[in-house]
């Protein structure tokens, strides 16, 4: 009997864990850069003068990191010589592109702005009619001539969409 209720529980605790909603919100503007599974986990980045700091929120516990890996200035080394470089198959690589945009297509865009400048003034005024093109309802694309970039999007999914695109054939 007692059994019966731990593999009950355990998958009521599973069922809810894949119908949480999962949000992504980038905002170039209003600097904002989030990631957050409702009342279940939150992860922002907020862009700061000695580099990027991160804020990871997890049920109760909270803690806030100086990501230095995103620090200005600092760079890569260089790859040493001799090292073999990993190759994927052709049939590898086309199912792992599917993968990816499956699960990009799971995903459901609420709110899409974009707006960019090439600093170029004759490639803004040809790309000018393409973007046009490319408005629709939830969906803002722009050129902007006078030197500004930004992004807005919102994205909504649920855990089990992700899932279900990164398991099918």
């Amino acid at each position: 009997m007692i059994g019966v209720i731990i593999f009950s529980v355990f998958i009521l605790l599973i069922a809810t864990l894949l119908l949480l909603p999962l949000e992504v919100e980038v905002n170039s503007e209003r600097g904002i850069y989030r990631a957050d599974i409702r009342g279940l986990l939150y992860f922002r980045l907020l862009p700061g003068s000695k580099g990027w700091k991160v804020l990871l929120r997890l049920f109760w516990w909270e803690r806030d990191l100086t990501a230095w890996i995103w620090r200005a200035g600092k760079r890569k080394k260089a790859k040493k010589p001799g090292k073999r470089v990993w190759k994927m198959r052709p049939a590898t690589a086309w199912k792992n592109w599917r993968k990816l945009y499956r699960l990009i297509a799971s995903f459901q865009f609420r709110r899409f702005r974009l707006i960019v400048d090439t600093d170029d003034f004759i490639l803004n005024a040809y790309l000018f009619p393409i973007v046009n093109f490319l408005c629709r309802k939830n969906r803002y694309v722009a050129i902007n001539f006078m030197g500004e970039n930004s992004v807005d999007i919102y994205l909504t999914n649920r855990i089990w969409r992700v899932v279900w695109a990164l398991i099918r054939k």
